[in-house]
Order: C-alpha cells, then structure tokens, then sequence
C-alpha cells in the first residue's frame, strides 16, 4: 500500500505497474481502500496550511508557527523493518 499514494506515484524507480509485482503501484493513485482511509485520515488531521503540492519546494528549516501546527505521520515499514520519514524518495538530512 505504501506504493499507492498520491504522493509521486507512478514513478518506475520502486514501483512497477505490473500487477504480478511485489512492488505493483495499483491501477492509479489511492485506488486501495486502505490508502484512501488514510488519505482522508490526514486529510482531516493536518490543517490545509500545512499541506503543498510541492513539498520538495518548501524551505524546512522554516518551522511552522507552533499554535497552527499539529501532527506527525510515520509510516512504519515492517518488512523491512524500517521507519520511513516523509519524502524518503530522496536524500535529505533529517
């Protein structure tokens, strides 16, 4: 499911489109239900200023104002036993 977000999805580098895959994306992004809940979840959670449709844009050594910010989300890969933080596609520091 972690290959079924919106979020960059698509990309050939650790996903593949072939359904017999260990690391099939789905048919388009958040078709799971799974995904969705989520989706929806954070969507709910995370105050719309928070949120960009281009995070790699943002300046992250600019907090947030403290009394807008609220959540955190890590999504815990236990195949590989592995916590991913957010835009792990890329190398960032962290």
């Amino acid at each position: 499911l972690n290959r079924n977000f919106d979020f960059r999805w698509g990309l050939d580098d650790g996903s593949s489109p072939n359904p017999c895959d260990e690391t099939y994306r789905g048919p388009s992004p958040n078709s799971e239900p799974e995904t969705k809940a989520i989706v929806d979840y954070a969507s709910n959670v995370f105050p719309t200023e928070q949120r960009h449709d281009d995070p790699e844009g943002v300046d992250y050594g600019v907090p947030y104002e403290e009394a807008t910010t609220k959540g955190v989300f890590f999504d815990i890969h236990s195949f590989g036993e592995l916590i991913i933080w957010p835009w792990a596609h890329g190398e960032y520091e962290t």
